[in-house]
């Protein structure tokens, strides 16, 4: 441990790495509405509630890019010494080689509930911020609204940004 900050040098470094991946987010965040502006102001899209569509597809972008700042958080939860499922893990090599396989299992079993819960919930909100813009094509029958589909496109380029 640093003796001068009294902290561990490794949990300075995550927050140093944390910092600047917030600070990526947030750029990405402009990006995404920027890039929705420019290119999705066109005439053959409307947008309900008087809210331009490009704001809507911003949204849907924005969606994908906090998805991802939930994967680096429950990853961190998973991976990080200091919560609970690598200190199960740690404390069950003390009681043998069984035990510590069958927790490790046991927490790798569970580390993939919330990944799943996060990237559900950001697919049913991205497809609904899509939903409310009507595209308008002539190859595209008026029934199918494919809004929440682009949706759902442009949330996994923000989770990938």
């Amino acid at each position: 441990p640093d003796k001068a900050a009294g902290k561990d040098p490794g949990e300075i470094a995550m927050n140093q790495l944390n910092i600047g991946y917030f600070i990526t987010c947030g750029l990405s965040i402009l990006g995404v509405f920027l890039g929705s502006f420019l290119l999705l102001n066109g005439n053959n899209i409307t947008a309900t509630n008087g809210v331009p569509p490009w704001v809507w597809f911003g949204l849907a972008g924005t969606v994908g890019i906090l998805l991802s700042i939930a994967f680096v958080f429950i990853t961190q939860y998973y991976t990080a010494g200091t919560w609970r499922p690598v200190r199960e893990i740690a404390a069950a090599t003390l009681t043998g080689p069984a035990t510590t396989i069958i927790t490790g299992v046991a927490v790798g079993f569970e580390c993939v509930a919330l990944p799943v819960l996060a990237i559900c919930v950001a697919l049913f909100l991205s497809f609904f911020l899509g939903s409310q813009v009507v595209i308008h094509a002539s190859n595209i029958p008026q029934i199918i609204n494919p809004g929440g589909i682009f949706g759902t496109a442009v949330a996994t380029m923000g989770m990938l940004m």
